[in-house]
């Protein structure tokens, strides 16, 4: 039986939702988006349907719109119009004004396939209903997703996009899977939007924008055995290949096996 669950959400971004409600399968009360397929719901700044995006993620602090050829990071900040609560505001129910600050990062499969398939991997706990911009009494009916496979990137090269959780908290990831024959300097990342992109001494993509700064990270990538288990560690790195673009490296570079690099995103 699906329990419905009404839902507000009033985001003055490029990528807004007007109105939803969750149907979920059970009868919890979380609400777990996960990516979110688009059926005309997002919109772009101007007011209009943004048809590039196919799937939106919605974090805290951070939205992740899938695209055809590539995915955006959208780092969103909060804004009070004051610093402190004018006298008799609280009385009235009046909460101090809030503007909200996003800057957003697309990132590009730079001499990617043109024609990508994408597989919906692993479903979300409901569905979502968004309110009709055309009729208050009319709904758009949508499925989340927490895996979204884009197969064939580059020649035989996949890249999964995951939400994961932990702590009660969902968070958005992505794997760069190189199977057997896979070449990974095929693999380069175009970066638009950035005030400033650069490596780090660590050797972290970072990512500068006018709401702060996000990092990626490499912490573990692995060959991956033919029954899904993590087999051995292989040490990969970000390229820098120019100012906006970004490759990756491998060291002892096995093609016979399937390799996945593995970045992390911190913001």
């Amino acid at each position: 039986m699906y329990k419905k669950i009404n839902l507000l959400c009033i985001i003055l971004l490029s990528s807004s939702i007007l109105f939803g409600k969750e149907i979920s399968k059970n009868n919890e009360y979380t609400i777990k988006f996960g990516f979110i397929e688009n059926k005309g719901q997002v919109e772009n700044q101007e007011g209009t349907i943004n048809q590039e995006v196919l799937y939106l993620f919605q974090g805290n602090n951070l939205h992740v719109q899938l695209r055809k050829n590539g995915f955006s990071y959208e780092l969103i900040q909060a804004q009070n119009m004051g610093s402190t609560v004018a006298k008799g505001q609280l009385e009235n129910n009046e909460l101090p004004e809030t503007n909200f600050k996003m800057h957003r990062v697309d990132i590009d499969f730079k001499g990617g396939n043109s024609n990508i398939e994408i597989q919906e991997l692993e479903k979300g706990s409901g569905e979502i209903q968004y309110r009709a911009k055309e009729s208050a009494s009319s709904y758009l009916t949508c499925k989340s997703f927490t895996k979204i496979l884009y197969k064939n990137v580059y020649p035989q090269t996949d890249i999964e996009f995951l939400i994961s959780e932990e702590n009660g908290r969902q968070s958005f990831k992505y794997n760069i899977i190189l199977h057997p024959g896979a070449d990974a300097n095929l693999v380069q990342f175009s970066i638009f939007g950035s005030n400033q992109t650069q490596i780090t001494d660590k050797g972290n993509l970072a990512f500068e924008t006018s709401c702060g700064s996000m990092e990626e990270q490499i912490p573990m990538s692995y060959e991956l055995q033919k029954n899904g288990a993590k087999g051995k560690a292989i040490e990969a790195k970000f390229i820098q290949l120019d100012a906006n673009t970004i490759g990756f490296g491998l060291n002892q570079d096995n093609k016979k096996t399937t390799r996945v690099i593995d970045p992390i995103l911190w913001c």
